[in-house]
């Protein structure tokens, strides 16, 4: 079972010192950059600072190229809170995706214990606790730097279609833990061939937008997601963790 760790980047020395004012020669959108920063390093639980990690992501382009590379690996290896470090650490593969950089979106993907080796199926899951038949599957080509599962990349139709996502979970030891995930459009969960979940709404995928309680079996655990399209991105997030995150 992956769970979410910090990893070792480079230095975070740029966001040591106390923030210099305006008035000796900081301008004012270095300025909020850093006060954001400030808000995150302390900020708990993740509902209450949520946005900010947007908007730092927005200013980039305003800011020194490093600096919000180095905020989010600050925040990641360094805030107490599980959930507000796997924030950081997406924000951050969001970050390397958008510069080309697949090794850096590798590590904060493995990092955060994204699934991301599925086989699948176009269709509806009408029989989840059967075996898999090795000739209705195929693996799903993605990398771990990719973070989503990007179903309208791979299967056609991509609109008011259905697919079911499919892969095994090992664990040395028999524990409680939680299934997190993000999705577009709707959903429906099996764990071990019993039906854990079932959305049918409409939703952009984000982070760990639903937490689900499983118990992980010691040796092999078996997990399948259909995954509705209507229209737009049709995407999936994933990863198993411990309660805190």
């Amino acid at each position: 079972m992956v769970l979410c760790v910090g990893i070792a980047l480079p230095s975070t020395a740029y966001l040591e010192p106390a923030p210099a004012p305006v008035a000796q020669g900081i301008d004012p959108m270095s300025q909020h950059a850093l006060d954001l920063v400030a808000t995150l390093k302390t900020c708990a639980p993740l509902t209450r600072c949520a946005g900010d990690f947007f908007r730092l992501r927005d200013m980039q382009e305003w800011l020194d190229p490093d600096f919000t590379r180095v905020a989010l690996v600050s925040i990641a290896n360094g805030h107490p809170a599980p959930l507000i470090r796997a924030q950081a650490l997406w924000q951050l593969l969001l970050l390397a995706q958008d510069k080309l950089d697949m090794d850096m979106a590798n590590i904060a993907a493995e990092s955060l214990g994204l699934i991301h080796e599925f086989v699948y199926r176009q269709g509806k899951e009408t029989t989840p606790a059967n075996p898999l038949v090795q000739t209705e599957w195929r693996a799903f080509p993605m990398v771990p730097g990719e973070g989503w599962v990007a179903l309208d990349r791979v299967i056609r139709p991509a609109t008011r279609n259905s697919a079911v996502l499919a892969t095994r979970i090992a664990s040395h030891q028999a524990t409680h833990a939680v299934l997190r995930l993000g999705f577009d459009d709707g959903v429906r969960v099996f764990w071990n061939g019993d039906a854990i979940y079932k959305s049918e709404g409409h939703r952009r995928a984000a982070l760990d937008q639903v937490a689900l309680p499983i118990f992980v079996n010691e040796g092999q655990n078996h997990l399948r997601i259909e995954v509705r399209q209507d229209s737009g991105a049709w995407r999936l997030l994933a990863r198993i963790t411990d309660r805190e995150g």
